[in-house]
């Protein structure tokens, strides 16, 4: 027995599992740097050195200040530049802000739909309609889910790796655990015979639903509550399809070349034909400080417009998205891991029970 219990802390699933569960130490001085040098340093190195070849050619050409004052500098266009670029920046920083809150807030209605779900699902274990099965969690010690607990515990990270565009490997999510799972959600996400696999999170989602159809086929369940398990489905895919919609959307390219262009003229005609003429080498600083409080800022929040790709080791704000995807596994597993007499049916004995659960989805950093 104790050499099984051994093979079984050896395996891929319990090492994973460890490693998503374990709290990442903060590394917020590093965090602090890199958006330092995206929001202040590189922008201002910009402005400067633009600063600095303007100040060589006027020195070094000569008559070159009055060229640029007679030919190309005019006040009314960059004042309408600078104006363009005050109302476009206002924009993008709040468009960016607010698409991360708003991200952030459907993936919590994600989270707490898979929470619903498995308390829904408690009631058939309760009842002996559901088998509670045992898996070692990798720190020597084993706890207590469902195979519709190991799906629902895998959605928020399928989301999470998605939309971070990293490739979603299905072996190390909870759904791992379970050989038969794993195996039907590979088939459905693998491309064969010209039909193209679906995406990590629907086929999650389908087997969520061939589970609770297969429950139904059996009788396990009414259709009554089959509707009711599929509108928390309805939910699941509703909330993922905003997440998708407002993370899929991208302003059109030509957009973004203006505003680069716009960028680029206000500050040329700036330094060659006000600033550089009247403060000299003095216009360097100058440059810095201007060009970090419009491009740097907006630098920065286009960063954290994708809250998915906001880690706990390269970021100053808080990886909610990581910490809600955590805590609804563990969650998940609090609600599963309560013993009751009635419902734990074969392998489902044993087993400790989490001294105390939190259902804030890991929003508190612990």
């Amino acid at each position: 027995m104790q050499g099984q219990q051994l093979l079984l802390e050896n395996t891929p699933a319990a090492y994973y599992r460890a490693g998503r569960l374990r709290v990442k130490p903060a590394n917020l001085c590093w965090g602090y740097t890199l958006d330092l040098f995206t929001g202040v340093i590189f922008p201002a190195a910009i402005g400067a050195g633009m600063a600095a070849i303007a100040q060589l050619v006027l020195i070094n050409i000569d008559g070159s200040a009055e060229w640029i004052q007679q030919n190309i500098y005019s006040e009314q266009v960059l004042s309408a530049l600078g104006t363009m670029i005050v109302f476009l920046v206002t924009m993008r920083l709040g468009t960016n802000l607010s698409r991360n809150g708003a991200i952030i807030g459907h993936f919590g209605n994600l989270c707490g739909a898979c929470v619903n779900l498995a308390i829904w699902s408690r009631s058939l274990v309760t009842s002996g309609k559901l088998e509670v099965l045992m898996y070692p969690n990798g720190n020597g010690s084993t706890y207590r889910t469902t195979e519709i607990g190991l799906v629902l515990a895998s959605i928020p990270y399928a989301i999470k790796y998605t939309y971070r565009n990293i490739d979603v490997k299905l072996d190390q999510l909870p759904v791992g655990a379970s050989p038969a799972l794993l195996q039907r959600t590979v088939q459905l996400t693998t491309s064969k015979d010209n039909y193209v696999g679906v995406s990590p999170f629907l086929a999650l989602v389908m087997v969520l639903g061939e589970r609770f159809d297969d429950l139904e086929a059996a009788g396990q369940i009414k259709a009554p509550e089959l509707g009711i398990v599929f509108a928390q489905l309805n939910a699941l895919t509703g909330e993922e399809g905003s997440i998708g919609g407002i993370q899929g959307y991208a302003p059109p390219g030509v957009l973004n070349f203006l505003l680069y262009t716009i960028f680029a003229l206000y500050y040329l005609l700036l330094i060659l034909g006000d600033l550089g003429a009247n403060n000299g080498w003095q216009s360097l600083w100058i440059v810095g400080v201007l060009i970090v409080t419009n491009f740097g800022i907006w630098q920065i929040s286009e960063k954290y417009a994708n809250p998915f790709t906001v880690s706990v080791k390269t970021s100053t704000q808080t990886p909610l998205i990581s910490d809600s995807a955590r805590g609804t596994e563990v969650a998940i597993d609090g609600v599963f891991g309560r013993k009751r007499l009635v419902g734990d049916g074969p392998g489902g004995g044993g087993g400790p029970v989490p001294p105390s659960l939190s259902f804030g989805l890991g929003l508190g950093r612990a």
